[in-house]
């Protein structure tokens, strides 16, 4: 997507608008392994991503209306050449991306690359046109971290998910809310750096109660921590719980009844978009960022670090928890049956740029007075 729409991770059933083809060069290979590749599909079905898949709606089952018989077995002819297609996707990524580990064992194996494409990028939704934030045009203070700050000695590794100051991986499901998920997450974590205890804050409040962003059609974290500013504090998880995953629509904001944990957003700092200055950032809390994820290396990933992302417009919203010498490591919100137990790691290059546009003017967290 354009940095002039908004971020979101819109869920899209993967059916079958149009039937699914096997290029021609690989026909004959698809033939002669049409029996272990329904082992494997049907082991996945059975899986843990295989079941959220079916969960959240990313495939539909008998989505062709077409079957093959394999040993007395009859399989969807869709599924199974959706299937081969992945495996084909994971052997290209992979020779892009040699120090990450890619396979079958994700919820999002029988969408098309395409399907996972336009699945994440489904981001501009009704705010399409509307200008992405910048420092230039935030309402609210916003501070930006200079190159020159972040040029000071740093700790060679962290990893803000050994402090206790992380909560545990969630799913958004159904709904286009990573920039909420994203948001909350940094303010849980700068809550508990500075009163010493995790409290789950409300992801719903964020999705449903934000003017600016647009729920389940896409927002950004800046929009919701100002949101969150104004607000003067924010719901607890418990109180407000998060249903739009499921319901896969935003809903009618109702704070009236939720329990408000009191606390003030003094400002909210906008990181420069340096290496650097991320590295410094993340030194202080965890980090609201955007990334490029509607590409085949999020769509397979399971562990290692990415060093290659095929595109590189902003389309999804995570938390940056931590880095090394060579990755930065990331929360992501798609649930623990995706990636490293729901985290990725991408590659620090030192350039200024790294692996999937990590590095941009979008990344934000905020400080708490």
């Amino acid at each position: 997507m354009k940095t002039t729409a908004v971020l979101a991770f819109a869920a899209l059933a993967a059916s079958a608008v149009h039937a699914i083809e096997i290029p021609a060069e690989h026909h004959q290979r698809f033939l002669r392994e049409q029996a272990s590749i329904a082992d494997e599909l049907a082991q996945w079905k059975d899986s843990v991503a295989g079941q959220v898949a079916k969960k959240n709606g990313f495939y539909k089952e008998s989505s062709s209306g077409q079957s093959i018989q394999i040993e007395s077995v009859s399989v969807d002819a869709d599924h199974l050449k959706r299937f081969f297609l992945t495996k084909l996707s994971i052997a290209e990524v992979a020779k892009a991306n040699p120090e990450a580990t890619f396979s079958v064992n994700t919820p999002f194996t029988l969408m098309t690359d395409a399907e996972f494409a336009a699945h994440v990028k489904r981001s501009s939704g009704k705010v399409d046109g509307r200008d992405a934030p910048t420092t230039a045009n935030a309402t609210l203070a916003v501070e930006a971290i200079s190159a020159e700050h972040a040029a000071r000695n740093l700790a060679t590794s962290l990893d803000w998910t050994t402090s206790g100051c992380v909560a545990g991986v969630k799913d958004q499901g159904d709904c286009g809310s990573c920039w909420a998920f994203s948001s909350i997450g940094a303010l849980e974590s700068a809550n508990c750096i500075k009163s010493g205890a995790l409290q789950l804050f409300s992801d719903q409040q964020a999705t449903s109660c934000d003017p600016t962003s647009d729920g389940c059609d896409g927002g950004w974290p800046l929009w919701s921590l100002q949101y969150l500013k104004r607000f003067g504090g924010v719901c607890t998880a418990a109180s407000y719980p998060y249903n739009s995953g499921t319901t896969g629509v935003t809903g009618t904001c109702s704070t009236s009844g939720c329990t408000k944990t009191a606390l003030t957003i003094s400002s909210i700092t906008t990181v420069a978009s340096t290496e650097s200055a991320l590295v410094t950032a993340i030194t202080k809390q965890p980090v609201a960022v955007a990334v490029a994820a509607g590409n085949t290396a999020w769509k397979q990933y399971t562990s290692g670090v990415v060093s290659s992302c095929s595109t590189s417009a902003l389309d999804h919203a995570v938390l940056a928890v931590g880095y090394d010498a060579t990755s930065f490591k990331l929360k992501n919100q798609w649930g623990t049956s995706w990636g490293a137990n729901g985290f990725i790691n991408l590659k620090r290059t030192g350039t200024g740029s790294a692996a999937c546009s990590i590095i941009n003017t979008h990344n934000v967290y905020p400080n708490l007075a």
